[in-house]
């Protein structure tokens, strides 16, 4: 759809100037891709969006669009990467303990089995720490400590885990 609304602003115009959507326009869109699941539609609009009309309103919101639509797609790395450029671009929000809570469940999506490597879980019980040391009145402190619990369980169960191997190996003193 965003290819259809750019080669429809260029070929409308006939001149050497591009004419651009609307914002409302293109906001429009990029949501209503983004609620049918045009997760991909979604953040190319959005992107667009933010590029012609840096200083929309909504530019704030925009940004966490972006971010909450490479969650959703299963683009945990992407959304991580918005998520801590949202944090760094708005170091005042009132939305970052929602930022940081997300940033934790974006590295909790990547956790793997007990027997594989653990760095997806050590980053998401830090970003779920962080949320409850920093924004301790929020209502994501209290979802992080429900969040923290299930990485703790996970990084207990590695701890085990190895402690069996060792077991089953007759080591018992590294067990």
């Amino acid at each position: 759809m965003l290819c259809a609304l750019a080669l429809g602003a260029a070929t409308a115009c006939g001149g050497s100037k591009v004419q651009v959507a609307p914002p409302d326009e293109l906001y429009r869109q990029a949501t209503q891709d983004f609620v049918d699941g045009n997760y991909g539609i979604s953040i190319a609009t959005y992107k667009y969006l933010l590029d012609h009309y840096p200083l929309d309103p909504r530019a704030e919101e925009v940004e966490l669009r972006i971010a909450e639509a490479h969650f959703a797609d299963g683009s945990y790395a992407e959304a991580i990467a918005a998520f801590s450029d949202f944090q760094r671009m708005h170091p005042t929000s009132p939305r970052l303990p929602e930022v940081e809570f997300n940033i934790g469940k974006a590295y909790m999506a990547q956790m793997d089995t007990i027997d594989r490597d653990l760095n997806a879980a050590a980053n998401a019980h830090a970003r779920f720490e962080s949320v409850i040391l920093r924004y301790p009145e929020s209502e994501y402190a209290n979802r992080a400590r429900e969040e923290l619990r299930e990485v703790r369980e996970h990084l207990a169960a590695r701890e085990l885990y190895v402690a069996e191997f060792y077991l089953k190996k007759g080591n018992h003193a590294a067990g």
